[in-house]
């Protein structure tokens, strides 16, 4: 035959005989001293019902002799507290407790012993765990909320302040402490929290702002109990865009203080909202993170030259407002604004969009544009003899700044007929890049170099008919009329 299995209730465990015994320890202390349950009031009188509180206990720890009449029609206990300690005694004898319950609350799980009728679970494992700061406060939640006062659980005892919030200093410290590396109590831009009541604050700079997934304010909520605890404390965001768009405008902080939103979470989101306000502005520049940086100033950040330079204040230039870029390049900044700038720009400089991306489209074209500029007052001529031909080519070469093309291309000439060698040597010397070089050329071709030199250097400035007419003249003293 099987052996019969003692059945258990659900949402129950067998306790051990060391908790059997510190259980009935903790309720023997209660009996001797029932105001151990009860809070240190640090208020004016009058403030919360705790003084009836201790009156209902004192009478719950006395023993009933009166008899059946007396318990039928006699004064008997209506404080919640009261009952749930007097229920707690009737532990001392049985003299143990092999049964107990179990209670899962998101701080963790606690064991009580069920006893009496009709008394909520969150008195009784007050009650029977006063030792612990946590459980304690079970017990008092309810007066908490029906007489909106204020609790705070030290590590020995609560502390009652009343109406009014007062977080003890002794809390203060204790919270400060367990807080992350990083928190400091100077000023600067970061997070800042602050207890109005006590008027301390920590602030968490932005490097560790933005990588923080705690929250933290609910850490510094821990251990206090009110009706509305959070309106003890003050967030506060200092950026470098506050002057732009205040974060006390900012929904995100009122998530935080809810608990939604994780540090982390409310720096992506403030500094979301920030650039969306700074970029409806008037104010012209970029915005990246936390920070505005003038036309000016991210050129000079990114070290912006020449052609590049230009496409950034082109762009900034036209855009209405400040531009919120992810990465602060000028590849983000040229896709940010392709479709309101960029486009026509492209249009303006004579280029059609394609395929590519934004920034290789508008260095492209600029440098077409800007080759075409630097060459619209030069005429076209066809038909050049050799010499001509190569001075041409060098002058639209040096205009371009394609130096490096121009060179290997004299070096060609350099192997060229005679008079081809004595205008490569010209234009060497004219460009500072003849030295190490002269050994390449004869002392003829030198000579007639410095015939051609003082001609070549006036079709470089030259325009219009003038620079054809220094063409004449190079061809004119190569013997190559045309």
């Amino acid at each position: 035959m099987a052996k019969r299995r003692k059945a258990r209730l659900p949402g129950t465990r067998t306790a051990t005989r060391i908790e059997q015994r510190k259980l009935l320890e903790r309720v023997k202390q209660l009996k001797k001293k029932p105001e151990l349950l009860l809070p240190k009031c640090q208020h004016p009188p009058g403030e919360c019902i705790y003084p009836n509180v201790r009156k209902q206990l004192e009478q719950a720890v006395l023993p009933d002799e009166r008899g059946f009449l007396g318990r039928m029609f006699g004064r008997r206990l209506k404080d919640p507290l009261a009952l749930a300690l007097q229920a707690s005694l009737s532990l001392l004898d049985a003299g143990k407790a092999p049964i107990m319950a179990v209670a899962r609350y998101p701080t963790g799980e606690v064991s009580y012993v069920q006893r009496g009728q009709s008394i909520p679970k969150e008195r009784l494992i007050g009650v029977q765990n006063f030792h612990h700061r946590t459980w304690r406060a079970l017990a008092h939640i309810a007066y908490v909320q029906r007489n909106d006062i204020w609790l705070y659980s030290l590590p020995k005892r609560l502390v009652c302040t009343g109406h009014s919030p007062g977080l003890p200093p002794q809390l203060w410290d204790e919270l400060r402490a367990a807080l992350p590396r990083g928190w400091s109590d100077s000023d600067g831009e970061g997070l800042t929290l602050r207890c109005i009541s006590l008027d301390r604050k920590v602030r968490l700079p932005t490097a560790g702002w933005r990588r923080s997934n705690r929250k933290t304010i609910l850490d510094l909520l821990e251990h206090q109990h009110a009706t509305d605890a959070i309106s003890d404390w003050e967030v506060n965001a200092v950026t470098s865009l506050d002057t732009l768009a205040p974060p006390v405008d900012c929904p995100a902080l009122k998530e935080y203080l809810t608990g939604r939103l994780t540090d982390a979470e409310l720096w992506t989101r403030l500094g979301e909202w920030q650039r969306e306000r700074v970029a409806e502005g008037s104010e012209h520049g970029v915005i990246h993170g936390s920070e505005l940086l003038a036309p000016k100033e991210f050129s000079a950040r990114l070290s912006l030259s020449g052609h590049d330079a230009r496409i950034a204040h082109e762009l900034l230039e036209g855009y209405a407002g400040a531009v919120a870029v992810d990465a602060l390049t000028l590849g983000a900044l040229a896709s940010t604004t392709w479709k309101s700038v960029g486009q026509q720009l492209l249009a303006e400089w004579g280029g059609t969009p394609d395929n590519r991306e934004p920034l290789e489209q508008l260095r492209e074209t600029l440098a077409q544009a800007k080759i075409q500029d630097a060459l619209a007052t030069l005429p076209v001529l066809e038909g050049l003899p050799p010499l001509p031909a190569l001075a041409d080519r060098a002058v639209r070469l040096l205009r371009t700044g394609r130096n490096e093309v121009l060179l290997r291309e004299l070096a060609t000439a350099a192997e060229a007929s005679h008079p081809e060698q004595a205008l490569a040597w010209a234009i060497l010397r004219y460009t500072g890049s003849a030295t190490g070089r002269e050994w390449q050329f004869s002392r003829e071709v030198r000579e007639f170099a410095d015939e051609l030199q003082p001609v070549f250097e006036s079709a470089v400035d030259a325009e219009g008919d003038d620079y054809a007419d220094a063409l004449h003249e190079l061809g004119r003293l190569a013997g190559a009329e045309f």
